[in-house]
């Protein structure tokens, strides 16, 4: 007895090929069962026997099996999304599918068959639901059979639930894949199966099927095949669109069979019956038109608002996923806007009443409105200025910016860190420390509307700078002068400009100045802080400069080498008391004019410093080239291997300070006799083979390098005496 809770369901068959004469069809049964939780009927067969019978009331199969259904639980398909449902509505589909081979027969009809008991005992349109099943059939004619046709399939699934006392819409039209032609009607279901536990036409499942012709379900009274479910108007479908239309108003279940016939040319082609179960329940709106603005909820909003060109009035509605459609309505000073979007943006440019609502789910049954009014005051900014100046150090001035829309008169209230301190328009505030403060201005308007500024300023003050410069500089006429007596000096005095008191002017914290000519002077500083502060101050008589004398000096005689290295010193400078020279050989002397040997060849720098009676010091220098001098000689004859003077060839003379020497000899016919690079070395007039040359003239070529790097060739000619 747990066969209970079968709700529906439809049979369909697709054609897919034809071979000898057979035809082979995919046969589709979906079968719907209630599945609250709070019932325990049955579940779908597993497998679901299906048998074939035929119009000669023959079977062709008896007990097919389709297997075990592929289970959904439908939970979508609701007549109107705006509603609520009640939450124990439940349907399951399960659907079957099997290949199925059958012969073409000419003259008579397939009927594919399923049979289950039992339906609700709820059910309220039919006398008995709790003791019959349904039947679910379909048949394939033989017209159908020779022009390979397929059955036409619904669309939607049928609506789980539909909401009394609303309107009713819903689509049960089908589809067919061979473009035939389809007429809809509402037709009572078929009755199948029953409670007895044998294998009868009326037990829990009847195995073979029986065949047709079936018994229609009995409708109770005022019910029937045109009004199933009641209501007013009462349920209809369209024979061409198969739209159905109604407005249910009895709460309750309630089966309900919708026939779809397929005609092709005029020929009635195929009859598909969809059986299905439709509850009628009671349901909520689920829509709540709720509207924000200015972080204030309410469905009924009524703000006094101070300023605004614009407002957001953001949508909190609910449920969104009910919400079909957002209609905003606007006005203000007689003219009128609309909206569709979900949230606004209002528009207030001027001060006034603005009004206005939002309509959910315009023309549906679940809408819902919400309504504003705005009273947009004159608007009121506060906004100020803080000026000070850290030169001055005479407190902050404040400058009141605050604007008002219609020029209303406003009150001012000025406070720091919290504290009052002003209630006038621009005041002043001294005696403060240094360091970063929080400034506010409150203003009130006669509307009572208030605004506030707030700035933070971080107050600075310059030091009170004493410049000093001491003690005062002396320095000689054209002396370098270092100005490093100047206090304060710090990171923040960011420049130093400088009047050195002779025309002169400078910049920096310590700079230089010379001072060429003597006298006493006065120097001014301009110091611009960090800040922009200037700090300026004159010093009288700091800078003492002093007559430094005139250093001069020559020295005889001009021309030095190592023949003649000693010079004198005559001395040309002017109001000296001390000398002192450096010769540039390590060598000094503090008389007036000295007299000086160089040791050695070489260009030397002579400075002479002298110092008058105030210490100041002038100098002097001049340059001395002590030149290195060589003396080469050639002989002109030579009387080889004799014991005198003349018994060998060579250069003769001074070689002071020579870097390189060469001498080469050579015959009348250009071949080398001699060559050294020693200038001590003397031919003894003997060949390159050793042997005592011949009596006559040689050509003599002699190449050196002086000291300092000078060349110099010589050419002679020797004659060779025996």
């Amino acid at each position: 007895m747990k066969a209970a809770h079968i709700i529906g369901g439809v049979m369909s068959y697709e054609y897919i090929s034809t071979e000898n004469n057979i035809n082979t069809y995919k046969i589709t049964l979906r079968v719907f069962r209630d599945c609250n939780p709070f019932t325990t009927g049955a579940d779908f067969d597993k497998p679901a026997p299906i048998s074939i019978g035929k119009s000669d009331f023959t079977y062709f199969n008896k007990n097919v099996s389709f297997g075990n259904p592929v289970v959904t639980t439908i939970s979508n398909q609701f007549t109107n999304f705006c509603l609520a449902l009640p939450p124990n509505v439940c349907v399951q589909q399960g659907v079957y599918t099997k290949l199925v081979k059958l012969p073409i027969e000419d003259n008579l009809s397939y009927f594919i068959i399923y049979q289950r008991c039992c339906r609700n005992n709820t059910i309220f349109n039919i006398l008995a639901p709790g003791d019959r099943g349904a039947t679910f059939m379909i048949e394939i004619t033989p017209e159908a059979q020779k022009l390979n046709n397929s059955s036409p399939t619904f669309k939607n699934f049928p609506p789980i639930a539909i909401c009394g006392n609303y309107a009713l819409n819903f689509d049960h039209s089908a589809i067919d894949i061979d473009g035939d032609s389809l007429v809809y009607s509402l037709t009572a279901p078929l009755e199948g199966g029953g409670k007895d536990m044998d294998m009868s036409c009326t037990s829990i499942s009847p195995i073979p099927a029986c065949l047709p012709p079936y018994e229609s379900v009995s409708y109770r009274n005022p019910f029937n095949i045109n009004n199933p479910i009641g209501g007013s108007p009462g349920l209809s479908l369209n024979k061409e669109t198969g739209l159905m239309l109604g407005n249910p108003d009895i709460l309750g279940q309630f089966v309900v069979g919708v026939m779809v016939k397929e005609y092709r040319n005029g020929v009635l082609l195929s009859t598909t019956i969809r059986d299905f179960q439709f509850n009628i329940t009671q349901c909520e709106k689920t829509v709540n038109a709720l509207l924000e603005i200015d972080d204030t909820q309410g469905k009924d909003l009524e703000l006094t608002v101070c300023g605004g060109k614009t407002f957001d009035i953001e949508n909190k509605s609910s449920l969104a996923s009910s919400i079909l459609s957002y209609d905003w309505e606007f006005e203000h000073d007689g003219k009128k806007l609309t909206s569709q979007d979900k949230n606004i943006t209002l528009q207030t440019p001027e001060p006034g009443i603005y009004t206005g609502r939002l309509i959910l789910n315009q023309g549906l049954e679940c809408t819902d409105t919400a309504n504003y009014v705005i009273n947009r005051l004159p608007e009121l900014t506060a906004d100020f200025d803080a000026d000070f100046d850290p030169c001055e150090r005479t407190g902050i001035q404040f400058t009141d910016k605050s604007t008002t829309e219609t020029g209303l008169d406003y009150t001012h209230s000025w406070t720091s860190n919290g504290m009052e301190f002003s209630t006038s328009s621009n005041p002043l505030l001294n005696q403060l420390t240094v360091g970063d403060k929080k400034f506010t201005l409150i203003v009130q308007d006669s509307n009572n509307c208030i605004d506030s500024a707030t700035h933070f300023v971080d107050y600075i003050q310059s030091p009170d700078y004493d410049l000093v410069f001491a003690p005062s500089l002396t320095g000689c006429a054209n002396a370098l002068i270092t100005m490093n007596h100047l206090d304060p000096l710090d990171a923040e005095l960011q420049k130093i400009d400088w009047d050195f008191g002779d025309g002169a002017k400078g910049e920096g914290p310590v700079p230089q100045h010379i001072y060429a000519s003597p006298g006493d002077y006065d120097i001014s500083v301009k110091i611009t802080h960090s800040l922009g502060c200037i700090y300026e101050k004159t010093f009288r008589n700091v800078i003492h400069i002093k007559e430094s004398p005139v250093a001069a000096f020559d020295f005889n005689p001009k021309e030095l080498s190592n023949l003649s290295a000693k010079i004198s010193i005559n001395d040309l400078s002017k109001d000296a008391i001390k000398w002192l020279y450096d010769f540039g050989e390590g060598e000094f002397s503090i008389l007036t004019e000295p007299i000086y040997e160089y040791k050695d060849t070489g260009i030397y720098t002579i400075y002479q410093k002298v110092t008058n009676q105030f210490g100041c010091i002038d100098t002097a220098f001049a340059i001395v080239d002590v030149k290195p001098i060589y003396t080469i000689f050639l002989p002109n004859a030579f009387i080889a291997g004799s014991n005198s003077i003349n018994g060998s060839y060579g250069a003769v003379g001074i070689p002071f300070g020579l870097r390189e020497f060469e001498m080469r000899i050579y015959d009348r016919w250009g071949n080398e006799v001699f060559h050294s690079n020693d200038f001590n070395q003397k031919w003894d007039g003997n060949n390159s083979d050793g042997q005592p040359a011949a009596n006559g003239v040689y050509a003599v070529l002699v190449r050196l390098t002086g000291a300092r790097g000078a060349t110099e060739t010589i050419r002679g000619q020797a004659v060779l005496l025996k």
